[in-house]
């Protein structure tokens, strides 16, 4: 302590002029934080001008954009088609055959009546085939009772060609005399109700050609 104050006393000029330099040092230090703390200040500033504009600016392009929709919407809707009608008045219509159409080939059906009260429907098979030199043809006969009375014991006769013969029948009995063909009822078809008939009489029959009735 002594050597502190034995040194003051005798630089009692000396440190008044350190103490000014100090000061000054001091101050100047002082100075150069306070520009420090200015350059930092102003370039926060900036940056937070350059952060606040690109807001505006997106705002901006928000806004743009909520324009561009406005006039999307108002945008007229494309214009759309009715579709064509398919039923056309020009569509042509189904094909259909001619009325001169030739029916399938066929023998001509013949009638004969007896009694005045049975009546013969003959109908001939399209099919014909060969048998002991003649041409056979398969015949089928619809028995009809026209009276109102139930007919007993019936038969019928019908013309055909001379030389003609019978191979095989059923449901009824048929004989052959020159030119005409008797079919006469058996047992079980003796009887047929007024109004009513029997469809299930037939028979083969032999000749020059096929059979024709008519």
């Amino acid at each position: 302590m002594n050597k502190i104050i034995t040194f003051l006393k005798r630089n009692d000029k000396v440190i008044p002029a350190v103490l000014c330099i100090a000061i000054l040092v001091l101050a100047v230090m002082q100075i150069n934080t306070l520009s420090k703390r200015n350059v930092t200040n102003s370039a926060d500033g900036e940056n937070n001008t350059q952060s606040t504009q690109p807001a505006g600016n997106n705002d901006t392009s928000a806004g743009d954009t909520n324009a561009g929709n406005n006039d999307n919407n108002d945008t007229p809707a494309p214009t759309q088609q009715a579709p064509e009608d398919t039923n056309a008045e020009d569509t042509p219509a189904p094909t259909q055959a001619p009325d001169d159409t030739p029916a399938p080939t066929q023998a001509p059906n013949n009638q004969g009546v007896t009694d005045g009260d049975i009546t013969a429907t003959f109908t001939v098979d399209d099919n014909t085939w060969e048998d002991n030199g003649k041409t056979a043809s398969r015949v089928s006969v619809l028995i009809t009772n026209n009276g109102s009375e139930t007919a007993t014991d019936w038969s019928v006769t019908v013309d055909v060609p001379s030389g003609s013969e019978i191979s095989q029948g059923w449901n009824a009995s048929f004989s052959i005399s020159g030119d005409k063909l008797t079919i006469t009822s058996e047992s079980h078809t003796r009887e047929i109700p007024p109004g009513g008939n029997y469809p299930d009489v037939g028979f083969i029959i032999l000749s020059g050609d096929k059979i024709k009735f008519g």
